[in-house]
């Protein structure tokens, strides 16, 4: 009995020591698992110990698991598939209009186009809009891509197209009719890099760089009404990359910025008084992979960061007594690339979003301790990070397929009675679905949207029916009334996906007309249909019809 009543004595040790090192680590699968095991150890020892089992032992063993797991949080997110071919999706952004309905910006592409879209919750659907699309030959959208609404909850976005070896600073926003699309810069190469906000007069303001070999600066560009008045904020070799911005109360831009020629510095500057001051936050350098920052009700600014070398990890910078403070919030490994986003909860609290191994969500809880929680596990992308009305966090990202997600940690908002208006292509009377290149710089060009979704698909039908698929192909045709996203489906009687297609708007079998397509019945795993019941589903763009 003494033999055994030491076995558990040092098993309860054991796991009060690994317990206060998971803790550490903050891993709430793990300790979430250990509280289950250690509480039969600690019961065990405790009882032999005492010699006896009593309620004094029962609240002990409650008291020491609380006090080696004080703040530890089980929250489920929310995920939810906004588009499941977006051509990478590599760069999005997302922000929440005054309802907490997401709109989504991403970049992607084809074989033979690359396209900006925009995508909106209705209350109970995605509403979808292209923005731009280019042949791939001639240009590509690349590099980053910021969006925010103005007081209306109208969308501006910002964004970089390449053609070649240039780069050009693009602009666009829906006026409530239509969308402009504007060049903003085309100087030299520029916009790789970019965020942009609106002030109290629904003008907007970007903040981007310029990678020219013989400039590599921070460049800022406002729109006053009648033209972009632009100014070099930051002339060091390197400067601008991964730039974000954020207005404060008196519509003052905020900049985070990493200088990269400084050994990566990671650098902050305003504009108070009429007078733009520039601070290196962590002057050791080692940023890497993009910068965040948030502000709050008193617009006190907030930054997070990866830095590499010795450093490496992911880092939240603050101000105390103005000074620039730092605090890690966890270790990445030597070989890994990380990012990070912020945003502020309703306490003023950071919440970061960051990339290992997965995405992660990151709160600094009453202990000063980061809580850390896995919002996916899959290979993720780009991904962008903002707060609702309550501020709540919403996160868009991208995963290797190529699939848009966006993950809550409560329910959509759903709106009762929503009428639907389809995917909103743009085009002059639903001719076309591009917004044309927006011409030499502060020129416009502008496009009709298109409304109804009922009119964008009809003569869908397969042949012959039934189908000896044995023998033969099957046909399946489709009238588009404009270019159009198309997703063809065939589901067995169980609902089972076995095949599906996707094109889209512009491409061969996305293009206004009638189409055909032939199946030979090999299935998505290679394998050929067997007899049976099928439903094929035709979707273009928000409308669709089941034969």
């Amino acid at each position: 009995m003494k033999k055994q009543k030491i076995i558990y004595i040092a098993k309860a040790l054991f796991c009060i020591g690994g317990a206060v090192k998971i803790n550490n680590m903050w891993n709430s699968i793990k300790i979430g698992f250990l509280v289950v095991v250690d509480a039969e150890i600690f019961r065990k020892a405790i009882k032999y110990l005492l010699g006896r089992e009593s309620a004094f032992l029962k609240i002990s063993v409650i008291v020491i698991l609380c006090a080696l797991f004080p703040t530890v949080s089980f929250s489920e997110w929310l995920l939810y598939n906004v588009e499941s071919n977006a051509g990478g999706g590599f760069s999005n952004s997302i922000t929440a209009d005054k309802k907490d309905y997401p709109h989504i910006c991403y970049c992607g592409k084809t074989f033979s186009q690359s396209f900006v879209r925009y995508a909106k919750w209705t209350g109970a659907s995605w509403q979808y809009e292209y923005i731009d699309i280019q042949n791939l030959s001639t240009a590509e959208f690349t590099g980053d891509i910021s969006m925010t609404l103005d007081k209306n909850d109208e969308p501006h976005i910002s964004y970089c197209i390449i053609k070649g070896t240039d780069k050009d600073l693009k602009y666009a926003h829906f006026d409530g009719t239509q969308w402009i699309t504007q060049t903003v810069d085309a100087v030299s190469s520029t916009g790789l890099y970019n965020s942009i906000k609106t002030d109290k007069n629904n003008n907007p303001q970007i903040v981007y760089n310029d990678d020219t070999k013989s400039a590599n600066r921070l460049l800022y560009a406002k729109w006053d009404g009648k033209q972009w008045v632009k100014e070099v904020l930051d002339s060091r070799a390197g400067a601008g990359q991964y730039c974000v911005l954020e207005l404060d109360k008196n519509d003052n831009p905020n900049i985070a910025q990493v200088v990269i020629a400084r050994n990566s510095i990671i650098s902050y500057v305003n504009f108070v008084n009429g007078t733009w001051n520039k601070t290196d936050v962590f002057a050791k350098g080692y940023g890497k992979y993009g910068v965040s920052l948030a502000l709050d009700a008193g617009s006190k600014p907030y930054i997070g960061a990866y830095l590499g070398n010795t450093y490496y990890g992911n880092y939240f910078f603050y101000q105390q007594d103005n000074i620039w403070q730092m605090s890690k919030i966890d270790a990445i490994d030597t070989s890994s690339k990380s990012s990070t986003r912020i945003t502020l909860d309703e306490a003023g609290k950071p919440i970061i979003v960051y990339t290992k191994n997965g995405l992660n969500c990151s709160r600094l809880n009453s202990s000063g301790v980061w809580d850390i929680e896995q919002i996916d596990s899959g290979a993720v992308g780009g991904f962008s990070l903002c707060a609702t009305s309550k501020q709540k966090p919403y996160v868009s990202y991208s995963l290797s397929n190529g699939g848009i997600f966006v993950a809550s940690e409560t329910a959509l908002p759903k709106e009762e009675s929503t009428t639907s208006t389809g995917n909103g292509n743009n085009g002059n009377n639903g001719n076309t679905g591009n917004t044309g290149n927006g011409g030499e710089d502060g020129k416009t060009t502008a496009n009709t949207k298109y409304g109804s979704s009922d009119r964008v698909l009809k003569a869908v039908k397969t042949y012959p029916n039934p189908a000896s698929i044995k023998t033969g192909s099957m046909k399946m045709q489709y009238t588009l009334v404009m270019n159009s996203d198309v997703n063809m489906k065939f589901l067995d009687a169980g609902g089972k996906l076995v095949k599906e297609w996707s094109y889209y708007a512009g491409d061969s079998n996305g293009k206004a007309g009638p189409h055909q397509v032939l199946w030979d019945g090999i299935m998505n795993d290679g394998i050929k249909i067997s007899s049976g019941l099928y439903y094929f589903i035709v979707e273009a763009s928000a409308g669709g019809r089941v034969i």
